[in-house]
């Protein structure tokens, strides 16, 4: 079974991503603590952020994840993701808008990320003597 918290006042990084990919149901856990927290320390490593840049760059990484698994599942389900009988239609799986729009909360929390990463220009900052 997968272990899964979240706290909503967000007193760790696991619960930011959590809150920022929008898992926060620990009932059906997209993702399990174990898995955030190796993404975490990845994404410490390979980006040389902490903070909110972290969280945010693990969120995206997080989000890319959970995409992926939700295509696999959708793929490997025989195929069959709509059917129709009498005009009545059900769809399932994964579609490509959803992946359109996992895709683009990965690319903001990136792009969010990189920006608190970006060293800040404090030279128009007022300074009282």
């Amino acid at each position: 079974p997968m272990s899964a918290s979240y706290d909503p006042a967000l007193p760790t990084d696991r619960d930011w991503v959590r809150f920022l990919t929008a898992f926060t149901d620990v009932d059906a856990p997209v993702l399990s603590d174990e898995e955030i927290a190796a993404v975490l320390v990845q994404e410490a490593v390979n980006t040389a952020s902490s903070g909110a840049a972290l969280q945010r760059y693990a969120a995206a990484r997080c989000i890319d994840a959970a995409a992926g698994r939700a295509f696999a599942k959708s793929t490997t389900a025989g195929g069959l993701t709509e059917k129709t009988v009498r005009g009545l239609t059900l769809k399932w799986g994964i579609d490509a808008s959803s992946v359109a729009g996992w895709r683009a909360r990965s690319d903001a929390l990136r792009a969010e990320a990189a920006w608190l990463n970006a060293p800040q220009d404090t030279s128009r900052l007022f300074r009282v003597l």
